[in-house]
């Protein structure tokens, strides 16, 4: 199956000045309501000026009576973050304000240690459970099982460069976001230390964490979900030439399973987090137990609910050649079970509702949750909140930008997840470093 779409070429300046244009540089900051159900009077305010200009497709009703809804629909989400599980509370409620023909159920992913969200999505489907609009990972795993449908025009003609497979396009990105370290400034500042513009410095920042009583590096080695984020960090880093080819090689291989693992043999992660998941990483940040945490700026909001007092900061962590990468990562994708496709009123639903989700005021919202930036075709303008200048601030060191991640190296069935496995082994497993290399190799190059 061949992915058309990302090309994987490294733009320098193309997302930096794309955020300059339409988000870092706010026009008309949005007001934030405090207390109870946080956005949902945005998102709510967004529905009466479609019901003001009679785009209700479910036409008026009278006040406090709701008809009986003509078709039901499914959405299931992943669970992990707080503020995402309350925006899409808040979103679903506002469809169907506007929408009283369709009835929307919310089904939040569970989550389970040392197992993939797409390994859940199979299980879901396993259990004929699968339905109707659900939050995408590895979309083409998802694909060649023939859990998708087709993603419909009217959806997919919303978002830039939708990715395809054998030509047709599945899943729509819910938005994109990067990967990098987030960091206690307060800590930073008192311990004199600087964003590290090198690896060596990097290491340097641990080694004065560690000394001063500090975990250095928080790690959800038990969800594989975070595991990703290094994944694509030492893909980035190790893996693809400054030609923007893949190229696994025993030498660059060893290369980069021994400096994961040297965080590890140095105590700057400590073996406790092989332990701990994802969203436990956060309350480590927050407890000041641990300085930082490479994640993406959705978990800026996460520690700040956790610790409002805490200040925080984010940097694009540099690799062995000083390159620091940010990584603009779209693959977190909506699709439409193939079960919906054969009932044509959950499939116009399913298509009602997408929409929604990217229509002004709706999506700005999400986008300012989730730290996210715009994927629309439609030009997005963003808040000038603290955490987007935070951002700000990290891309104005002018990280180079790529778009080449494991995700899209037409690699091996399943080979992504071993991949993953394997830095958890990396790290506090007895296989010599050749020997790690030699199995990753292998799977590599499995047929």
């Amino acid at each position: 199956m061949s992915t058309e779409g990302n090309t994987g070429q490294r733009a320098r300046d193309r997302k930096y000045k794309k955020r300059r244009e339409n988000g870092m540089e706010a026009r008309e900051p949005h007001s934030r309501p405090a207390g109870g159900r946080m956005f949902a009077s945005i998102l709510l305010s967004a529905v009466f000026l479609l019901l003001m200009t009679g785009c209700s497709p479910g036409g008026p009703s009278a006040p406090g009576v709701r008809p009986e809804a003509e078709v039901k629909i499914r959405v299931v989400c992943s669970a992990g973050d707080l503020k995402w599980k309350s925006g899409m509370e808040d979103v679903a409620e506002a469809f169907m304000e506007s929408n009283e023909d369709i009835q929307v159920e919310l089904y939040f992913m569970p989550e389970v240690k040392n197992q993939t969200y797409a390994e859940r999505l199979k299980v879901l489907a396993a259990q004929e459970e699968l339905n109707d609009i659900v939050e995408l990972r590895e979309t083409g795993t998802l694909v060649q099982a023939g859990l998708l449908a087709p993603m419909p025009e009217e959806v997919y003609s919303l978002v830039e460069n939708p990715q395809t497979f054998d030509g047709i396009c599945y899943g729509v990105p819910r938005y994109s976001t990067t990967l990098g370290m987030i960091y206690n400034v307060d800590i930073f500042e008192r311990l004199g230390l600087s964003v590290p513009s090198t690896y060596e410095e990097f290491l340097q920042v641990c080694g004065t964490l560690k000394a001063s009583g500090y975990d250095a590096v928080a790690l959800g080695a038990a969800d594989i979900w975070h595991m990703k984020f290094w994944g694509n960090y030492l893909f980035c880093n190790y893996i693809v030439t400054e030609e923007g080819q893949v190229c696994w090689t025993k030498e660059r291989v060893m290369e980069m399973l021994g400096d994961f693992r040297g965080l590890a043999s140095r105590g700057y992660i400590h073996s406790r987090y092989r332990a701990v998941s994802d969203s436990e990483t956060a309350q480590a940040i927050s407890a000041r137990q641990a300085v930082m945490v490479y994640t993406g700026p959705w978990m800026l909001s996460q520690i700040e609910n956790l610790n409002p007092q805490i200040r925080l900061g984010f940097f694009f962590l540099p690799g062995r050649d000083g390159t620091a990468y940010a990584m603009d990562d779209s693959n977190v994708e909506w699709g439409i079970s193939s079960v919906t496709a054969g009932d044509e009123k959950k499939m116009d639903a399913a298509v009602r509702f997408l929409q929604f989700y990217y229509s002004e005021g709706i999506y700005e919202t999400i986008l300012e949750i989730m730290n996210g930036d715009s994927v629309t075709v439609r030009q997005v303008y963003m808040p000038d909140t603290p955490n987007q200048r935070i951002m700000k601030a990290a891309y104005e060191r002018e990280p180079v930008h790529t778009e080449l991640l494991v995700e899209d190296a037409s690699s091996p069935d399943g080979f992504i997840t071993y991949y993953d496995q394997m830095l958890i082994e990396t790290l506090w497993g007895g296989k010599s470093i050749s020997s790690l290399a030699e199995n990753l190799l292998e799977r590599w190059e499995e047929p």
